[in-house]
């Protein structure tokens, strides 16, 4: 145990909990009986836990077992126990309570989501609505705008914004309020003066140049130690044969294969099975074979095979290798079939069979490496054949050992499990991967700085004499420009699919521009590797004129100790001084040694280690020129006060001031801002009447920001295509409902409003859930630094361990640059690790509705301006989904009438939807139809009627509503038009007999609160009819002429009926006839009703409509 007290993190019934006081205060209703059946459940569920803890604390520790002891990873299993019983009631008291909960969220999208979003807050205010929400659910851009809200709240109190935002304006020159008019101030946010002689323009430039230069002083370091390594392996190869150096290698090898073989005997399934994870298979398995290849085809190279021992030594090597292996299975064998059946009858006679085959198969694998190694020997090491024997001769064995294997493991067939086949297979899986790689480093390494043979030269004679690079250099360069523009706008375009999705239903253009950009991309990226490696041409040259002049006289450095050991040794292990050239990469590469190799790569690794540590990789990605932006235009927008001492006070240079943002926990609903306590506002009292303030009354419009945790290396299969989980940051926690939540008060050191809104927009980042599946372009932008996500701790089990990270929950960025950046690059975050990656919440669920429907709340509004210029609703269908997989929660629409703008008057339609959250299927509910909740899902949109300045934008820019979210910097006009087409909507969705009534409100009996089922049945009266198409709307009007005919001809049988009963005196065979000819039911089945305006329809009816219609 720890010196210090772990403490594990929080489950999501505790948060619930908490949560649940702040709407309902829990604590002063306990004549609830819901309420005293869930505490008493809770006591016994929690007592029978802590109970099965204590047993266990004592049988972990036995001596040690003191009562004061704790063991933060049992609590947590505990915990989690509790919480999976838990929830069940917990659901159901939620469901029992009244009001039911409510939330509002707000959809991702940019500026073009917070621009409409501050429409639809402005009206739902307008009509006494905002208020009333338990809940206020934002992801990316709606976070912005959340955010905005949130901090006018805290400044102001919750009555004062709801009277601004509703209340007609107070100058007849600046009718916003204040935080409303900041907004248009800076509606291009990013740089709010636009223009080449403006230094907001500039500043982006200069942040970018910055922050690049700093990661690269983290990264390449880290690639450029990398890439030496073959070099090292080269020089190994060229040193020559060294008395003593051939018997090492073949030590070398026979030890790491006998280990690798070893290994492979404890893990099989069907003898020990250790069952050890991937990392012990890569340092006990893959590590020694590799070693082991290394080491035998280095000793070829200096002894030929057939001049050392021939055919023999490699078939007794082979034969001898798996023998430790061998003996090891045979006793685990013998043990278990003595354990199983008290003797060993049958066994000697398998046990021999299956020796005999193994002699067979190392007899082969020892010929062929044989006649491997007589064909390596063969190659000439003072040419090209070095390069290429360093190249293909590890991988090529690699190959031969794994095809032996596979013989093997097809020879022991009947000897050994399906289950041990599948082990060998992904063995085999890992060496291929190695093969692979080790190919393609080596040939980036050795050949690819001959591609641009005169660019390093040119360079380093530029300061004497310039001269035109050549052709070939030039077309070189010219293919990474090139290269590097198709991978980064191809890899930003909307027309590129980002995911498999996207990929099924996307054009010939996209999947042409797709595998263009693929293409380009793995272009782009060797390029990058090969001009890094004649990078590293350049600082083993410099390295070694540093050396030479170390040990010169004339320098003076060294001149007391020339001709000693150090200087002599320096001078034999660095670059021979004859070399003038830094680009001379075919000389450098084969007279660099192995120490001068390894000292060089060390130094490097020193540098990029020591920039790591000191580099915070938060701070200088363009996360913060993205935050601070954010924070100055949307959560300063309020800072304003009359008092000089308390009003905003920006610095005078840059036009930022700390004091715009403010902790999330600081937004408790318990939390009362100084000024509104001291002058009780929110009380509609004056400041003489001040008295000490009670307890605070709970408080609406708790925000939760939604943010994606990237599991782009996680484990979770059946998450593989998300990429992600759920995180979220409210005022209380923070943390995710899969492996625990924080106070939000302690997590990150204490996260700003401001952080969380930044990184739940943080759109550009080489992890990006579901919709980045390009491992090359994920290292491409991490290369040049396109990163807005952010590295914090992990809220977890994990993000509290012992060791020298210790709580890592806490810090606001990693201790260590190194790890988090490769850990980006290469696409390895998860929510195992210390640090978790976080990402634009979109990059998992852009609605902010899966945690609504996770705290059970009975009535979600949720506004999607999301980017949907074919109004498919993807993001509305990935909610759903994700919710119905997750919570077993379905979501289903009634009506759907929501269409595409037009450009015609009066199209028809409708701005939303209403759908039924089916908790009944989930949750233990008594009665389904009043206790499943109602989502109303707004969408923008042009249907008619809305006003003229709207219309006249949309007809210059077609895709209004839908504008790409890549425009990030607004017009007055454009700001303008998404901000009052939001307020037209919330307008047209409160109409009563089809006229807006600015200020219709929907009261509870008692008038204390919104009637929201009120308002629901309202909206249901006055959803607009399916529109339909022209093609349908004349085929409509051709039936509606041929229906009447069809009317009157359906009427004949009951004509002759008639006709059948009036004649009494005709034959029977005519009556009978007639008889036949009419239906049992002679009434008019089937033919239309009258409209309204007595006209013959036909009307499209779906199932769920009739169902809903009998309802």
């Amino acid at each position: 145990m720890a010196d210090r007290i772990i403490e594990p993190p929080l489950a999501l019934y505790q948060v619930l909990e908490a949560e649940l006081a702040q709407e309902y205060e829990i604590s002063k209703a306990s004549a609830n009986e819901a309420i005293k059946r869930y505490a008493g459940k809770k006591e016994e569920i929690e007592r029978k836990e802590e109970k099965e803890y204590e047993d266990k604390l004592k049988n972990k520790y036995k001596q040690n077992y003191n009562t004061t002891l704790k063991d933060a990873a049992l609590e947590w299993e505990c915990r989690q126990r509790s919480n999976d019983a838990l929830l069940p009631h917990l659901f159901k008291l939620i469901h029992s309570l009244h009001p039911k909960r409510s939330a509002l969220c707000l959809s991702g999208g940019g500026i073009r989501s917070a621009t409409f979003n501050l429409g639809v807050l402005q009206g739902l205010a307008r009509h006494e609505m905002l208020g009333e929400f338990d809940y206020l659910s934002t992801v990316s851009g709606g976070g912005f705008i959340g955010g905005w809200l949130s901090a006018w709240i805290k400044r102001k109190g919750i009555r004062n914004v709801l009277d601004s935002l509703r209340c007609r304006p107070q100058s007849a020159l600046k009718p916003d309020p204040e935080p409303v008019y900041e907004l248009r101030t800076y509606s291009n946010y990013l740089s709010p003066k636009k223009g080449l002689a403006d230094p907001d323009t500039w500043t982006l430039v200069a942040v970018y140049l910055r922050n690049l230069m700093l990661n690269w002083l983290v990264f390449l370091p880290v690639i450029m130690a990398a890439l030496v390594v073959p070099r090292i392996w080269l020089a190994i190869l060229l040193r020559g044969r060294i008395d003593g150096f051939q018997n090492v290698s073949i030590i070398i090898g026979f030890v790491g294969a006998a280990i690798a073989l070893f290994y492979i005997a404890r893990n099989l399934p069907s003898t020990v099975n250790r069952n050890d994870n991937p990392g012990r298979f890569v340092l006990w398995c893959l590590a020694p074979l590799v070693i082991a290849a290394m080491a035998l085809v280095t000793y070829w190279a200096h002894v030929p095979a057939n001049a050392a021992h021939g055919k023999g030594g490699f078939i007794l090597f082979a034969e001898l290798v798996p023998l430790p292996a061998w003996l090891y299975c045979v006793i685990v064998l013998l043990r278990r079939e003595r354990k199983r059946s008290g003797s060993l009858p049958g066994l000697g006679r398998g046990l021999l069979l299956a020796t005999l085959l193994l002699i067979i198969a190392q007899l082969i694998i020892g010929l062929a490496t044989w006649k491997l190694a007589i064909t390596l020997s063969g190659i000439n090491l003072q040419s090209t054949g070095a390069r290429l024997y360093a190249t293909f001769s590890v991988p090529l064995l690699l190959g031969l050992l794994m095809i032996g294997g596979t013989l093997i493991a097809g020879l022991m067939s009947r000897f050994t499990d399906d289950s041990d086949q599948e082990w060998w297979a992904r063995s085999g899986a890992y060496v291929i991967m190695v093969c692979v790689g080790w190919i393609i480093v080596s040939l980036l390494v050795f050949f690819g700085p001959s591609l641009i043979p005169d660019l390093g030269g040119k360079l380093y004679s530029l300061p004497v004499d310039f001269e035109w690079p050549k052709p070939k250099a030039i077309a070189t360069g010219l293919v990474t420009v090139i290269s590097g523009a198709i991978s980064l706008l191809g890899g930003f375009s909307a027309k590129t699919p980002a995911n498999e999705i996207e990929r099924k239903k996307a054009s010939a253009s996209a999947i042409v521009i797709e595998k263009v950009t693929s293409i380009a991309s793995i272009i782009f990226l060797a390029s990058i590797f090969i001009l890094l490696a004649l990078l590293t041409n350049w600082m083993l040259y410099g390295f070694a004129y540093f050396t030479h002049w170390l040990v010169n006289p004339q320098s003076g450095v060294l001149v007391n100790v020339k001709g000693t050991v150090v200087a002599q040794w320096l001078c034999r292990i660095s670059l021979p001084n004859f070399l003038a050239d830094p680009n001379d990469h075919r000389t450098i590469l084969y007279n660099s040694t192995a120490e001068f190799a390894v000292i060089a790569a060390a130094i490097i690794g020193v540098i990029g280690w020591v920039a790591g540590l000191c580099i915070n990789t938060n701070r200088f990605s363009l996360h913060y020129y993205w935050r601070n932006r954010i924070i100055r235009a949307y959560l300063g927008a309020s800072h304003e006060d009359p008092d000089p001492k308390f009003d905003r006070s920006p610095n005078l240079f840059t036009g930022f001031d700390p004091k715009d943002d403010m902790k999330m926990a600081d937004l408790r609903p318990d939390e009362r801002p100084d000024e509104v306590a001291d002058k009780n506002l929110d009380e509609g009292k004056k400041p003489d009447s001040l008295i000490l303030p009670g307890p605070m009354k709970a408080r609406k419009l708790l925000h939760v920001i939604n943010i994606a945790l990237n599991l782009v290396g996680g484990d979770k299969l059946a998450w593989q295509d998300r990429k992600s989980e759920s995180f979220t940051v409210s005022p209380l926690h923070s943390g995710s409902c899969w492996f625990g939540y924080r106070s939000s008060t302690e997590y990150a050191d204490g996260i700003s409003l401001g952080t969380a809104v930044a990184i739940s927009g943080a759109a550009a980042s080489p992890n990006m859930g579901y919709m980045m599946s390009s491992a090359v372009v994920r290292f491409i932008m991490t290369l040049f630094n396109v990163r807005l996500g952010f590295w914090l701790g992990n809220p977890g089990s994990a993000g509290d361990a012992t060791g020298k990270l210790g709580r890592t929950f806490g810090l606001d960025s990693p201790r260590y640059s190194v790890g988090p950046i490769v850990a980006e690059a290469l696409g390895r975050t998860s929510d195992k690790s210390p640090y978790v990656y976080l990402s634009d919440g979109g990059h998992f669920e852009n609605l902010g509705l899966y945690e609504m429907v996770l705290r059970r709340c009975g009535f979600i509004v949720v506004s999607d301006a999301s980017t949907d210029t074919k109004y498919s609703f993807d993001s509305l269908a990935m909610a759903i989904r994700q919710i119905r997989v997750d919570f077993g929660v379905p979501i289903e629409f009634e009506r759907f009438y929501i269409s595409r703008p037009s450009t015609e008057e009066d199209k028809g339609g409708a701005y939303c939807a209403i759908g039924r959250i089916k908790y009944s299927c989930a949750d233990d509910i008594k009665d389904p139809e009043k206790d499943n909740g109602w989502l109303i899902y707004l969408k923008p949109s042009i249907i008619g009627g809305e006003p003229r300045d709207v219309l006249n934008y949309h007809s210059e820019s077609e895709e209004f509503p839908q504008e790409s979210i890549v425009d990030q910097f607004f017009s007055e006009a454009q700001f303008e038009s998404y901000r009052a087409l939001g307020s037209h909507i919330i307008n047209r969705i409160f109409m009563k007999d089809k006229e807006i009534n600015d200020h219709a409100t929907f009261p509870t009996a008692d008038g204390k609160g919104f009637d929201f089922k009120g308002f629901i049945e309202n909206l249901r009266g006055h959803l607009a009819p399916i529109p339909l198409t022209d093609f349908e709307q004349k085929l409509l009007d051709h039936f509606n002429g041929v229906v009447g005919v069809v009317q009157d001809v359906r009427k004949i049988p009951a004509h002759l009926s008639g006709m059948a009963d009036k004649l009494e005196n005709s034959p029977d065979w005519l009556r009978e006839f007639l008889h036949k000819l009419t239906p049992s039911d002679a009434t008019v089945a089937g033919t239309t009703q009258p409209s309204d305006n007595g006209e013959r329809t036909l009307k499209r009816v779906r199932p769920e409509e009739e169902q809903f219609e009998s309802d």
